[in-house]
């Protein structure tokens, strides 16, 4: 064998042994992922021993907002929060593409105390594209997302700080290649704070791996909200928000955002939503609208 040769097969055995390294790796992370909130189950309240009805915490909704949320489902219950109508606008370059959603849901169940599973699935989408050349028209469903959530400290949505992180993985069960056809994944931290009985502040920072545009590689990206709240009565929420999010992928630029939101409180365990989204960059949608509601069991 020549010596070029015996280079050539030695460095692609390091490189089939650095992908069962890596394979390894990402085994040990995933099941760390699912296995950690199972640790503290005899610590109190679980997915098998629910928290029960008079010890409920306020409830709290992840949409429609940006920024996510902090606070987990209390052990043993499920909260299933639904967009029942989403449309969102853009014109870039003579490009028109407009998409309606109907019925994206997120399904949240919690395990203990301070962690929660949730799974987000997109059913249906209609997506058209329209440009001086050519048209089309898309009915699809959507990507998969997989998530748990950590609550740190906090976890009263009544009183004081509330801090969590969330790592997540997107699933690509999308069709008619509405996306990428690519995991995905990140971690999302979020703070909330209850400044007073009327006001509150929240801010999400968020770190991922995306794929470039091209589908070629993956690159970091990173996505940051802060949303100002106000409690205008007993049952009505009003939020403003700022969000920006920036792939590191050369060229590309920030997309940017200024959302408006309204959350009304139906019963201690229903709510409607609804919120305006609007692009203040070049790269973000012109326009989004989004409106739906919240069920706990």
């Amino acid at each position: 064998m020549k010596y070029s040769d015996l280079a050539f097969a030695r460095q692609l055995q390091f490189k089939k042994q650095k992908r069962k390294n890596n394979l390894r790796q990402i085994l040990l992370v995933g099941i760390l992922f699912f296995t950690l909130p199972f640790k503290s189950y005899a610590q109190g309240y679980s997915l098998f021993n629910p928290t029960p009805p008079e010890k409920l915490k306020s409830m709290t909704t992840e949409r429609p907002s940006k920024t996510s949320s902090s606070f987990t489902i209390d052990a043993g219950h499920m909260q299933i929060e639904s967009t029942f109508y989403s449309l969102t606008k853009n014109n870039d370059k003579g490009v028109k593409t407009s998409s309606s959603e109907f019925g994206s849901t997120m399904f949240r169940l919690g395990l203990t105390e301070s962690s929660e599973l949730s799974l987000v699935a997109s059913p249906l989408i209609f997506e058209k594209t329209q440009s001086a050349e050519s048209q089309r028209n898309v009915k699809a469903h959507g990507d998969t997302l997989l998530r748990m959530r950590y609550n740190l400290f906090g976890n009263n949505p009544d009183s004081g700080s509330s801090f969590a992180v969330i790592p997540y993985v997107k699933i690509p069960t999308n069709d008619k290649k509405i996306g990428n056809d690519s995991y995905e994944g990140g971690l999302k931290s979020h703070y909330d704070s209850k400044l007073n009985d009327d006001y509150t502040i929240s801010y999400l920072f968020e770190v991922s791996a995306i794929k470039k545009s091209d589908n070629s590689a993956y690159v970091p990206a990173f996505n940051s909200a802060f949303d100002f709240g106000k409690y205008l009565n007993s049952k009505a929420y009003l939020y403003v928000e700022i969000a920006s999010f920036k792939s590191a992928e050369k060229n590309s630029s920030a997309k940017n955002n200024l959302d408006f939101g309204l959350i009304y409180q139906v019963t201690a365990n229903f709510t409607l939503d609804v919120v305006t989204n609007f692009g203040v960059s070049k790269a973000a949608d012109d326009f989004n609208f989004i409106t739906g509601g919240s069920y706990r069991f």
